[in-house]
């Protein structure tokens, strides 16, 4: 049965700097140049989201002229639920635009069901500002910068000095929004990022809140890893450490990222599953070449699952196999 339909776009997106920026891409194109995805001026809602909630909650939503599903990897639940969305909104154009692994390797089993699949190795943001170029968008030299400074981020690159603050600004947009899941100050953000005229003002209060719970949360982060730097091992290119007994606390992927701005070189990470006793999560980081390290150790049958991005990845491993998959890594001297 069809289901109830309202005009305009639904933009769901993840959390994090690169969603935020993505979905800005697409407000900006849509209301205000009438470009993309759909080629006449229409409102667009923003709904920030984790991957899970996401799909879970494509139930309840209403079928819109476009839905767009920006930064979110494509997990379990993905399949089936697109599927059911499909059924029920048969005119709604999806696009889906990632550069997650997960998704990467998922696609093709999606191709019946999304109109338009954007998926690349750079950050989401960047996929999308092409396109919209591409579909007759204006430049907008501002979002330009917010983009470009994700993409320098994102590949491992030193970020320009006249970049450097909107680094710090959207490095506390996306530690703030990790931490509280705020989704009335994402919204306000995505809005500031793609106005209508290039001088805009973020609320300050809001800008304050993301500022200060951002240095708070910096502060914490580097404490716990300079405790943990101390016992890190020379495994081959990496320095290893082993977090297991110290970390129960989301953020692991953040704290590898501490990790390798103090030891200026490849880390590994090794902490519990909180999910499953007789798992383990290797997070890898390695500007550039992560996601070749995790299909080396895929390739000998070792672990069960990879996520993440080409600089960054999240492994899942059975308890058992971590000696072995760590005898791998030490082996590895050039990649």
């Amino acid at each position: 049965m069809p289901g109830l339909s309202k005009e305009g776009v639904l933009v769901v997106a993840d959390w994090d700097a690169d969603g935020a920026v993505a979905a800005a891409t697409i407000l900006y194109s849509q209301k205000y140049e009438c470009a993309y995805p759909i080629k006449r001026c229409l409102d667009v809602d923003l709904r920030p989201s984790e991957p899970y909630g996401a799909f879970k909650n494509l139930s309840s939503a209403l079928c819109y002229d476009a839905l767009a599903i920006l930064d979110i990897p494509i997990i379990k639940i993905s399949y089936e639920s697109l599927r059911e969305y499909r059924l029920k909104c048969g005119e709604t154009k999806i696009i889906y635009a990632d550069h997650h692994m997960s998704t990467h390797r998922e696609l093709y089993r999606f191709m019946d069901l999304i109109d338009e699949p954007l998926v690349g190795y750079v950050p989401t943001s960047k996929i999308l500002y092409d396109k919209i170029l591409l579909e007759g968008a204006s430049k907008n030299p501002r979002l330009e910068k917010f983009v470009l400074t994700i993409y320098y981020m994102d590949q491992g690159l030193k970020v320009p000095s006249d970049l450097r603050n909107i680094m710090r600004l959207l490095s506390s947009i996306s530690k703030y929004m990790a931490h509280k899941k705020d989704s009335s100050s994402w919204i306000k953000v995505v809005e500031w990022l793609a106005p209508k005229y290039i001088y805009s003002s973020l609320d300050p209060d809001v800008l304050q809140r993301m500022i200060s719970l951002s240095e708070e949360l910096d502060r914490e982060l580097k404490n716990y890893a300079n405790e943990l730097a101390v016992s890190a091992q020379k495994l081959g290119l990496f320095r290893y450490v082993d977090a297991r007994r110290k970390w129960r606390r989301k953020g692991a992927s953040s704290l590898a990222s501490t990790l390798y701005r103090i030891f200026r070189a490849p880390v590994i990470v090794s902490v519990l599953d909180p999910h499953e006793d007789n798992k383990i999560i290797l997070i890898i980081k390695f500007p550039g070449k992560a996601y070749k390290v995790a299909t080396f150790l895929e390739r000998e049958g070792l672990i069960e699952s990879v996520g993440g991005h080409p600089s960054l990845v999240i492994i899942k491993l059975n308890v058992d196999n971590l000696i072995k998959v760590l005898s791998l890594l030490k082996s590895i001297r050039y990649i």
